[in-house]
């Protein structure tokens, strides 16, 4: 019987919430989407067609139950996301992973896992794969213990993919489903394996079906499908609805899915601890939380599993930032190699103590067909690999072809006479061991591994962009896991230069060398004729972005999947999304901590908004990819055989590590062969600095060129106007330009990508060297310097200022609110705008950063809060000023003080001259404060300024030089002083207030003429 979902009752919390007999409610219609066509059923939005074959699957009870969970439990994945980025930021920052002190008591705990059903006892051997028709078939016939139908890595998420598959496993669990293809009829043997179903990881997101305007957790869709259509018929039938969940990175995690299957019961009336789950222990971070897995799903566990080639991508992603943890080659990392065999051997211990199963990872050779040799020695490695799991203890293991499956049970037989090895006396020599686990695997870095990473990553993307998740390639199942690795490899030793074992360094120019070598060996295999109408030039573009980018990308498939979906049907499918994923309400002290996003921009060619994931990689299909129609005809300045530059562009202010918001303005330009570094100066003055005069101007780059960084510090050299960008620049290089020496605006450009242009992209570009491809609005006026309005009620007037929190008592300055930055005298409503800034009270502060003050230093201005006031509070002109005096003869003296205790003779009698000058300014300002009515004596001042010496930092020179200048201007006109401070005040104000909600992105509309300011 089903039962109500209410809608704003808290999820349950165990097996005592009881079921009520009422049906499901029927939600509210949404408004149709405006655009092309989609389908609500049961509360979703579905923006992909509906064919009659679907809607046995999509009906309105199902979707109800869908959308029930996405939005009880969608905004737990989204902060369960932003933990692992937290968490992730900490390994960055130098932390380790580590067994958790909080958890000691469950590790250490004597408690066991429910018991496990009937049909669960016996797992020696699983295969695994995607969930197409004839697989399903033969997978549930191929003698093997367990099949998983595998919704995640082996498995491309189309549409039609994922509602197939969905209808096939329900055909499969009634028996009734069957193939005619090719003159032959399959149907399923009288016994067939046990399923247990793995949808996908927390960090895929449905984009095919919207509730409540924002898409879905790929990981509900999956099971709330499976789960409703056939968990009362798998329990009548004697098994049950069981499950592999992959990807989880915290015990958290499991909690989640645990109140997720404890609600999905109540709500079908099915008796809690029905469902049965096997977690993937192929994280790093999970491996230090094994203990924790199974007790948190303690009522539905089936055990762990080592999925091993996800476990090494998790190692590289992890450990990113470790220098000294490079992997070597693929193939060397074996088994056999200490980190791995403390993994698997930490999971069988764990494992066994808690009752349950410990499956072993999967072996993915396949039968070599027409060689023999090959053959046989393909199937020794895999006995050898099944011998070591058998002998350690596991109690099942995976295979990726049915061809392997005898191979694996004659091995686990001969050793393992009973089900499984629960039972059997536990490791006592095992023990947790962070550094074991922790231990880098040694091997050698060779060019042909280098190139191997290249093909298999390029051919499975290819195959993925096409539908297919799952490809045999040289002798081995590929899937996603052994592509992640394969990519991360090559990220990995482009990021921090190894040498490859021919003596040279590798770059990000090198890899570019290689991708084509490659792809033209490619088409001399696959044809002229399958390469054109593949997915080849999209594959290698995705790959050089991703192994040429500055950042490890989290999973290979979250930008793949974007092309996947627009090519599917179109960008425009179905109504704009309204919401980020689960975004659920956040605190506002949660939003003021979180560095800015990256702004929306809009594609000039299409019109498609973009988000952070999509602008660059959206050009592959507007603009790039193959030599262009007008560039044959020569009409266009994109000739025959040119390339194309895709720079990224934004302000030069620190990143947002740093507490800067480098993103208020963003722009992707596609420069073609012909254009030179003068083309570039040309366009960025008029669309991005929006200056009508010409001031000088310069190109920099370094003389060490860094990959995807641009070092402050290093040493550069200009760059030669007239020299052409695609012969000057590489993939992954970061340049500097500079604008108007006097009040001088900077930008970096990052080269993103170097292609061809498509018939598309020339017809786009026309007779412009330079174009303009994405880009958002010019920022309002809530940028305010370094610190964006985003982040809440703070104002700092620069961001040596701002993170260090060095500013004086209503200081007065000037904040830039425009990438112009004020240059040209441009006043416009977004250009430069003063405002007055309050620093929190000493005993409050936070202070950040060092006192060297260096440009340089990643602190976090997030950590540190300005303090607003009214301005009401502050009319009375003299007594800022009053405060404004104190505040600089503190500073004096504190400098006084510091260069005494340094004792260098020079500074000393430097010291002494400024000592004569201080004394002579002291005077002048002890005779304009007789003047003004004051009756301060110089030497009390003098003895006020020791005793206070200190209290505040030193601030840097042209800041001070700044302060005396305002000061000046309001010694000369007191009454203009008064009207100042008002207006600063003001300023300040609306900046918090336009800082109480978040940045909506703005639309784009037409290009802006570039003969035009």
């Amino acid at each position: 019987m089903l039962t109500r979902l209410p809608a704003e009752s808290a999820p349950p919390t165990g097996p005592s919430a009881k079921p009520s007999p009422q049906e499901l409610p029927q939600p509210a219609r949404q408004p149709a989407a405006a655009m092309l066509p989609s389908t609500e059923i049961g509360g979703c939005t579905i923006r992909a067609p509906v064919p009659p074959e679907f809607r046995r699957i999509l009906t309105p009870e199902a979707m109800r139950f869908v959308a029930h969970l996405s939005r009880r439990y969608s905004h737990r994945v989204t902060e369960l996301l932003e933990r692992r980025r937290e968490v992730q930021a900490r390994y960055d920052a130098g932390q380790q992973p580590n067994f958790l002190p909080e958890t000691k008591h469950i590790r250490e705990g004597d408690w066991k896992v429910a018991p496990l059903p009937a049909d669960l006892q016996d797992r020696r051997v699983e295969i695994t794969g995607p969930t197409d028709r004839k697989m399903v078939i033969n997978a549930l016939n191929s003698g093997a213990n367990v099949y998983m139908p595998d919704f995640e890595d082996s498995n491309c998420p189309t549409w039609r993919n994922l509602v197939e598959g969905q209808i096939n496993l329900a055909d499969a669990v009634r028996r009734t489903i069957t193939l005619s293809a090719g003159g032959k009829t399959y149907r399923l043997n009288e016994r067939v394996a046990v399923m247990l179903v793995r949808p996908r990881g927390w960090h895929l997101w449905e984009k095919h079906v919207y509730v409540d305007g924002a898409p879905i957790p790929g990981a509900i869709f999956d099971f709330a499908l499976y789960f409703f259509h056939n968990a009362k018929e798998l329990s009548a039938r004697g098994s049950g609805p069981y499950f592999y969940l992959p990807k989880m990175q915290s015990h958290l995690e499991c909690r989640l899915w645990n109140d997720i299957f404890v609600d999905a019961q109540r709500v079908l009336g099915i008796p809690n601890g029905t469902i049965k789950a096997t977690c993937l222990i192929e994280t790093l971070p999970a491996a230090f939380e094994m203990h924790e897995f199974l007790y948190e799903l303690r009522d539905h566990s089936a055990g762990l599993n080592c999925g091993r080639w996800d476990y090494m991508f998790s190692f590289i992603k992890t450990m990113r930032s470790d220098p000294s943890r490079i992997f070597p080659d693929r193939g060397t990392v074996t088994m056999a190699q200490p980190f791995l065999r403390a993994y698997t051997q930490l999971v069988i211990q764990t494992c066994h103590r808690r009752g349950v199963h410990a499956i072993g990872g999967m072996s993915a050779l396949i039968p070599v067909k027409g060689d023999p040799a090959a053959n046989e020695a393909a199937f020794e490695k895999v006995r050898a690999d099944k011998l070591r799991e058998v002998q350690d203890g596991h109690d099942g293991t995976w295979v990726a072809h049915p061809g392997l499956i005898a191979v694996a049970k004659e091995v686990f037989d001969a050793h393992m006479r009973q089900p499984n090895q629960i039972s059997s006396k536990p490791r006592l020599d095992v023990k947790p061991d962070q550094q074991a686990l922790l231990k880098v695997p040694e091997g050698p870095c060779t060019v042909g591994a280098l190139r191997n990473n290249i093909n298999v990553s390029i051919q499975y993307l290819e195959a993925w962009l096409g539908g297919n998740g799952c490809v045999p390639l040289h002798n081995l199942m590929e899937d996603a896991a052994t592509a992640e690795i394969s990519r991360a490899s090559v990220w990995q030793w482009v990021r921090y230069g190894v040498r490859l074992d021919d003596g040279q360094a590798l770059t990000a120019d090198r890899v570019c060398v290689e991708v084509q070598r490659e792809l033209d060996d490619l088409r001399q295999q696959v044809g002229s004729a399958r390469f054109a109408t593949g997915h080849f030039l999209e594959a290698a573009f995705l790959f050089k972005l991703m192994v040429t980018s500055t950042e490890l990308e989290d999973f290979l498939t979250l930008k793949a999947y974007d092309i996947l979906v627009a090519q599917e049907f179109g960008p425009t499918w179905g109504a704009p999304q309204a919401a980020q994923p689960g975004g659920g309400p956040r605190s506002r002290m949660a939003r003021a901590r979180r560095p800015p996003a990256k702004p929306r921009v809009r594609c000039f060619q299409c019109a498609q908004q973009l988000g952070s994931r999509t602008d660059v990689m959206h050009l592959q299909g507007c603009y790039l990819g193959g030599p262009s129609a007008g560039a044959a005809a020569g009409t266009g300045a994109a000739a025959a055989g040119d390339g194309v530059l895709v720079l990224e562009v934004t302000p030069f202010n620190p990143s947002p590590a740093s507490g800067g918001n480098p993103r208020t303005f963003v722009m992707t330009l596609l420069a073609t062969g012909a254009a030179t570094f003068r083309d570039l100066h040309a366009v960025l003055r008029r669309t991005w600095m929006n200056c009508p005069c010409n001031h000088a101007w310069c190109f920099n780059r370094q003389a060490q060129q860094e990959q995807g960084r641009w070092n402050r510090r290093a040493a550069t050299r200009p760059v030669d106007g007239s020299q052409r960008l695609v012969q000057a620049l590489r993939v992954g290089e970061v340049f500097q330009y500079v604008y108007d020496f006097g009040d001088e605006s900077r930008a970096l450009l990052e080269v993103k990508a170097l292609e061809q242009l498509s018939t598309a992209g020339a017809a786009a570009v026309g007779d412009a060297k330079v174009h303009v491809a994405l880009r958002n609005e010019h920022p309002g006026t809530v940028a305010l310097c370094s610190v964006s309005a985003q982040w809440g009620a703070t104002v700092f007037c620069s961001r040596r200022c701002g993170y260090q929190g060095r500013r004086a008592p209503h200081s007065l300055m000037k904040l830039w609110n425009s990438p112009r930055m004020g240059c040209c005298g441009y006043n416009g409503p977004d250009g430069m705008a003063p405002a007055s800034f309050f620093p929190r009270p000493a005993e409050d502060r936070v202070e950040v950063g060092s006192d060297s003050g260096s440009e340089d230093d990643s602190d976090d201005a997030s950590e540190f809060e300005g303090w607003m006031y009214d301005w009401e509070d502050y009319k009375d002109g003299s007594a800022q000023e009053a405060e404004f005096r104190v505040w600089r003869r503190q500073e004096r003296a504190a400098k006084r003080r510091r260069l005494n205790e340094e004792g260098d003779t020079a500074e000393e009698e430097e010291e002494s001259e400024d000592g004569a000058e201080s004394g002579g300014e002291e005077q002048q300002e002890g005779e304009e404060a007789e003047a003004a009515g004051s009756d301060g004596e110089e030497e009390k001042e003098e003895s006020e300024e020791e005793e206070s010496a200190g209290e505040y930092p030193d601030v840097w020179a042209e800041e001070e030089a700044a302060h005396a200048a305002w000061d000046d201007e309001i010694e000369r006109d007191n009454a203009a002083k008064q009207r100042i401070i008002e207006q600063l005040l003001r300023a300040a104000l609306a900046a918090h207030q336009l800082a109480a909600g978040p940045l909506m992105p703005v639309g784009m509309g037409a290009q802006l003429p570039l003969g035009q300011p």
